[in-house]
């Protein structure tokens, strides 16, 4: 701790004149070899002779290969980077491991080529680069190690030196004995006295050490007995579970629970002598928070417990293989446990507030990995307490009775804003677990024309010509929590029906179904319908058959059975996986295939906390969405491909640009022309084959400014209305009937026609906020953040992403992996199957 304040000045040596250390053997002794320092002042003079001791540390061979593993070397170019290059060469302190580790090249090779009588050869400088061109800084466990270890090698190389100074000279050393120089007389004194009460002291140390020896063997006990029951339950959970396995399950996880109670009532105690040791090198973090660790387990060991017993019944009867127990007994089971649920809820909430007082920063290495896995489940665990306490008013299994639900099915062949045009709804009414009601219609039939209805946005009025905002239309927003509250509305200006919630799900999320039941059989249908085969009867279904009359009215009649063959199968089909339907259903909502809004408060935080509830919310930093609508009454997007490029560029920290590429192609060949017309064939597949009329909108922050862009004119004769629309951007506002920027956001829009064969691309320059960026005070390392937000409908759309990072930058950290970093630039070519996170770490000086 001296040797560590002493070097912290090293650009402040005048502080250091009074110290102790500048009467050092080693210090007397530089001076005689470099008498002209004699000028200098103590504190100079200090730091000179401590970096001469710091140069005998310079390994004698070049680094080994495998670079990081060199540790000598490691310890060597952090010192050299963090202090005495600063002090010999005059240049800034780092402020951070992280910054020091971007500097220890050339530091390396400062100090090696300063030992050197000719200068290094090319092949030579490679030799010496432990750094190299590694993209991301070592984890700073290991920086931290080499900082450390690097510190206590010079204090050994230097006492060595003070040691053979003091025998050759025969005089005592500060360092060695700082009493035995030139001590007062008054501490001769203290001294005498005090060696009378050395036996007194003595015992009295021995009894504290046999005190906290008797608990520290307690604790250990304790800790080796929880540690144990954690491993025996990994293990169980590594594999699939088999109905046998339930009840080792349940035991471990209660004797857990004691343990994990017992551990922390041991250790409540000396909470505090945890914390005082903080400083301690390695494990001194995991010390301070011990308690708060401690606790963390007790309570999430408790809320396991609980849930097993609430769940563990109908867990058995399902992966026993045997009768699997109805739902309405599922969900009057949950109601039978609704305490015990409830008090899982109570314990998740208190482990979460012990593990809020946790940094993981200032824990070891083995510790940090372990809550950073748990941190993992820590979301989903809390997420399905609640869930499963409120499954049973979800279903009407409670007092509250019936439960209805509007269910919107969207076609993505024709896309809009939440994953489709609204192709029909189901209204579906459950109690108890039990569906008593299903209602499936065409959305053509809801409207009731004698209501007065709404003008629809200002798109569908002017590319549309429609005079009404019918309920077709309604998820024009796409914020799914604005289109549902919008669809309820006009539901119930044609039914005066009000419903407890609102699902959209499109035709990708049947197939995922179809998938995990298998096939289905229907009356008076051909063959089964698959997976495989579902998009296929689906538009021979829409289609008009040789001789059929009344065609339009009935080409949607097929949903209706084909919903309750899907259901009955779930329901009633042994042979059908509850996992694999629980499976596809969690990635359709993943994916966005499905969206669900539910008037319970608690399922609908739920949701928005899984992103289940499609509502648009910016990240901390950077955001972006592209929105196509199909207004074309065509099912063009089936063969429309559509490609989304963002490049970022932070090359000037305080005015951070980005340009947005979509680029749509249109590979349908024809020579028919652009003919923007209502449905006027019976032939599913002459609706693909059709030009591609869409109003696409672009979401960013709020306070990003539009600096340029190429939108399309597009000719009158393209048109219903038969006017020339001039190229031009929407600047999207809140003015209308609906919201179109959820908070924090702005939306941009423009009209473009994609012709059969032809590509189109638009481009959009923005002007981004400063703070898309920003900087950790704590760690010193800047941060930069983007959320990129899927558009319901779609599978899985490529995605070209650039970020530009400043100059000089070093990029310490990247997720999601897969990314490319050179020259500065950071690429990722992905595609989006689910709403995607990006975080870029980096130095900057």
């Amino acid at each position: 701790e001296t040797l560590r304040a002493i070097l912290e000045h090293v650009h402040a040596p005048a502080e250091l004149n009074d110290h102790p250390w500048t009467q050092a053997l080693f210090v007397r002794d530089y001076l005689e070899r470099y008498p002209e320092l004699k000028e200098r002042i103590p504190g100079y003079r200090l730091l000179a002779a401590l970096a001469d001791v710091f140069r005998q540390m310079q390994p004698s061979r070049p680094p080994r290969q495998g670079k990081r593993l060199d540790n000598r070397w490691g310890e060597f170019g952090l010192l050299a980077a963090l202090y005495f290059a600063p002090f010999e060469y005059g240049e800034h302190r780092p402020a951070t491991l992280a910054e020091g580790w971007t500097r220890i090249d050339a530091e390396i090779l400062r100090y090696v080529g300063a030992s050197r009588s000719s200068a290094l050869s090319p092949e030579e400088e490679a030799r010496y680069r432990l750094v190299g061109d590694e993209p991301f800084a070592a984890p700073v466990s290991t920086l931290s190690d080499w900082h450390l270890r690097g510190l206590e090698r010079l204090l050994e190389t230097l006492l060595h030196r003070e040691r053979l100074l003091s025998a050759r000279l025969g005089k005592p050393s500060v360092l060695l004995d700082p009493h035995g120089v030139s001590e007062p007389a008054w501490k001769h004194l203290y001294t005498a006295v005090r060696s009378r009460w050395r036996a007194l002291l003595g015992i009295a140390l021995a009894c504290l050490l046999l005190f906290f020896g008797v608990q520290g063997v307690g604790l250990y006990r304790a800790y080796r007995a929880f540690s144990s029951d954690v491993d025996h339950l990994q293990g169980l959970l590594s594999s699939p579970l088999e109905a046998g396995d339930m009840a080792d399950v349940g035991e471990r996880l209660a004797q857990a629970h004691r343990d994990a109670a017992a551990l922390e009532r041991r250790l409540r105690p000396w909470g505090w002598a945890g914390r005082l040791m903080g400083w301690l090198p390695l494990y001194g973090g995991d010390l301070a928070a011990a308690q708060d660790l401690v606790e963390m387990a007790s309570a999430l060991t408790e809320a396991g417990d609980h849930l097993y017993q609430a769940a563990a019944p109908f867990l058995s009867a399902w992966l026993s293989g045997g009768e699997t127990p109805a739902l309405s007994e599922v969900l009057a089971g949950l109601v039978a446990q609704e305490d015990r649920l409830l008090a899982a809820t109570r314990a998740i909430e208190r482990g979460l507030a012990a593990r809020q007082r946790i940094d993981p920063a200032r824990l070891s290495s083995k510790t940090r990995a372990k809550i950073e896995a748990l941190d993992a489940y820590l979301p989903l665990l809390v997420d399905g307490s609640r869930a499963l306490q409120r499954l049973p008013a979800l279903l009407g299994a409670d007092d509250g009775g019936p439960k209805t639900y509007l269910i919107l099915l969207q076609n993505e062949d024709e896309l809009r804003a939440t994953g489709g045009f609204i192709t029909a709804l189901a209204v579906v009414t459950v109690e108890r677990g039990q569906i008593i009601s299903l209602q499936v219609d065409d959305s053509y039939a809801v409207d009731n024309l004698e209501k007065r209805y709404p003008r629809p946005p200002w798109q569908i009025w002017e590319y549309l010509s429609g005079g009404l905002w019918l309920f077709r239309d309604a998820n024009w927003s796409p914020d799914f929590p604005t289109t549902a509250a919008w669809a309820e509305y006009l539901y119930a200006l044609g039914r005066l029906h009000a419903v407890d919630g609102v699902i959209a799900l499109d035709q990708y999320a049947l197939r995922l179904l179809l998938g995990a039941v298998g096939p289905v059989e229907i009356p008076d249908w051909p063959q089964p319908v698959t997976a495989e085969n579902f998009l296929q009867v689906v538009r021979t279904q829409r289609s008009k058959q040789e001789g059929e009359q009344d065609w339009f009215a009935q080409r949607k009649q097929f949903i209706g059975p084909l919903g309750l063959a899907i259901l009955d199968k779930v329901q009633n089909d042994p042979d059908v996986s509850v996992r694999a339907v629980i499976q596809a259903l969690l990635t359709a909502l993943d994916e966005r295939h499905i969206l669900v809004q539910l008037d319970d408060p608690v399922l609908a935080e739920v949701l928005a906390q899984r992103g289940w509830d499609g509502a648009l919310r910016p990240g901390e930093g950077d955001f972006l969405m592209v929105v196509d609508s199909n207004l074309g009454f065509n099912k063009a997007d089936a063969a429309v491909e559509k490609a989304v490029k963002y490049h970022v560029d932070l090359s000037e920290p305080a005015v951070p640009r980005a340009e947005v590429v979509v680029a749509h192609h249109n590979p349908s060949r024809g020579d028919e022309p652009c003919r923007h017309a209502a449905y006027d064939t019976g032939d599913y597949q002459a609706l693909i084959d059709r030009c591609y009329w869409d109003y696409l909108r672009v979401y960013t922050l709020a306070d990003a400014e539009l600096l340029d862009a190429t939108p399309h004119a597009v000719p009158g004769e393209w048109m219903l209305s038969g006017k020339d629309i001039p190229a031009r951007v929407d600047r999207l506002d809140n003015e209308g009937i609906v919201d179109e920027n959820p908070p924090g956001l702005q939306a941009w829009g423009t009209w473009l026609v994609v012709p059969l064969g032809e590509s189109l691309e638009t481009r959009f320059e923005f002007a981004l906020p400063a703070d898309v960026i920003r900087r950790d005070e704590a760690t010193g390392m800047w941060r930069y953040t983007l959320r990129v937000k899927k558009q319901p409908g779609t599978v899985a759309n490529p995605l070209a992403l650039q970020v530009r990072l400043p100059p000089e930058a070093a990029l310490l950290n990247a997720a999601p992996e897969g990314g490319i970093f050179e020259d500065g630039l950071w690429i990722l070519e992905t595609d989006l199957r689910t709403d995607l996170d990006v975080r870029l770490e980096f130095a900057y000086p």
